[in-house]
């Protein structure tokens, strides 16, 4: 529990930084591929799997298997007829990735 809190709370500090450079003109930090100024993200975009690809590298040292990027993936498309928006979607994959049994033992 003490763990997700944590998580929780800086994954949405850098998401807040890296949103906060791309309204200001400037590049982001973390989640360089994605289109701030989008109002959703396409989960079949490329920038998703760059984005996706990138946290999986930093986090844990390795590119996701291809059941890890299908269910990250999941993370970028519309939950209840409601799109989901960069924001929303850097922040879950930080959280689930960073989450992992893999992560968190690593």
């Amino acid at each position: 529990l003490a763990l997700d809190r944590v998580v929780i709370g800086l994954s949405g500090q850098r998401v807040d930084r890296d949103h906060a450079h791309a309204q200001a003109g400037e590049a982001p930090i973390l989640f360089t591929s994605l289109d701030w100024q989008a109002a959703a993200v396409n989960p079949t975009d490329l920038a998703v799997s760059e984005t996706i690809t990138a946290l999986y590298r930093r986090f844990l040292g390795r590119n996701p298997n291809p059941s890890e990027m299908v269910t990250a993936r999941q993370l970028a498309a519309p939950l209840n007829d409601q799109a989901t928006t960069p924001r929303e979607f850097a922040q879950s994959l930080c959280y689930v990735i960073a989450t992992t049994t893999e992560m968190v033992l690593h």
